[in-house]
């Protein structure tokens, strides 16, 4: 593809939409942008899901979607996949979401043992995920490359330091 060169599918979301994609850009590194899903919005998770390891630029937002609540399991699952040639993450969830059973606004949160990208991520420079919070506590090995960094929730600077120094051990007994 020549540089500067930047095929779009926009407003092709549908039946037919994974052929389109395979025709245009045939093995090519992908960038993909998708804000204001709305209905659309299984499509444009089966999409990622089908091209997930062809993904060079992703910006998605999904922070206003009503839906969170029968798309997160699949939002989950699709994030712990590795991302070998990725290099930018702009991602956007809710930051809460009403829990009907109980009534009340709860805290969207990773759930239990989930690994970033399955720690596979040896590309990725720009990750901005302002609706998402990061585990500091174990070694975030997607970290080595980062140049642009923006997260949600307390995330103390020493921790996070620390969690990209696990990721260079060389640096860190220096």
């Amino acid at each position: 593809m020549e540089p500067g060169h930047q095929p779009r599918l926009s407003s092709q979301i549908g039946l037919g939409m994974a052929s389109k994609c395979d025709q245009r850009t045939g093995n090519a590194l992908l960038r993909v942008r998708a804000t204001d899903c709305g209905r659309y919005i299984l499509n444009v998770i089966g999409f990622l899901e089908e091209y997930w390891t062809r993904i060079q630029h992703l910006d998605v937002d999904f922070s206003l979607t009503l839906r969170w609540p029968s798309i997160e399991s699949l939002i989950w699952g699709l994030l712990q996949q590795p991302v070998k040639h990725m290099e930018t993450f702009m991602f956007r969830i809710p930051i809460q979401r009403f829990e009907v059973v109980f009534g009340q606004w709860k805290d969207v949160v990773a759930p239990d043992g989930f690994k970033l990208f399955g720690n596979q991520a040896p590309a990725l420079k720009t990750y901005i995920a302002p609706s998402t919070t990061m585990d500091s506590s174990s070694p975030n090995l997607w970290l080595t490359n980062i140049r642009e960094f923006s997260a949600h929730g307390p995330l103390p600077v020493d921790q996070l330091l620390r969690a990209c120094l696990r990721c260079h051990p060389s640096k860190s007994s220096a």
